[in-house]
């Protein structure tokens, strides 16, 4: 069962929301290792669930970015807060750069625990795109 401050509905509603979002979902392990991500986060990456979940999330960026999440999921880890509004350069499967805007969430056990983080991944290329052709022909 999963808990909001409403009510409880069975974990299964959650996964069937998460397989039918237009949004990326993921979680991984403290290391960064993909344990679960949603069909929208693969599409957008273009791996399978097989060749993600091989994957440490830091092998999606470069090296300064991943430098970046990596300090980002300690601060969500030290607060136990979900940090929002997160926006960085990533890369598919075939090294085309795209721009995405991200949260980090941390999964913490029943004992208390921090065992790894969560999140919402939204695909901001187009944004950026659009944002640099407005630069230019200004």
């Amino acid at each position: 069962m999963v808990e909001t401050p409403h009510q409880t509905f069975p974990a299964k509603n959650s996964r069937h929301i998460l397989a039918y979002m237009d949004n990326g979902y993921y979680e991984v392990d403290l290391r960064g290792k993909f344990l679960f991500c949603n069909p929208a986060f693969l599409d957008l990456f273009g791996y399978t669930l097989t060749q993600i979940t091989a994957m440490n999330f830091n092998f999606l960026a470069d090296l300064e970015t991943s430098r970046f999440l990596d300090e980002v999921c300690r601060e969500a880890g030290r607060t136990r807060k979900e940090i929002t509004g997160i926006v960085y350069r990533f890369y598919d499967c075939r090294g085309r750069e795209l721009t995405g805007k991200m949260s980090v969430c941390p999964l913490i056990d029943e004992s208390g625990q921090v065992t790894g983080f969560s999140g919402i991944l939204k695909d901001r290329t187009e944004v950026r795109a659009l944002r640099e052709d407005l630069e230019i022909n200004r």
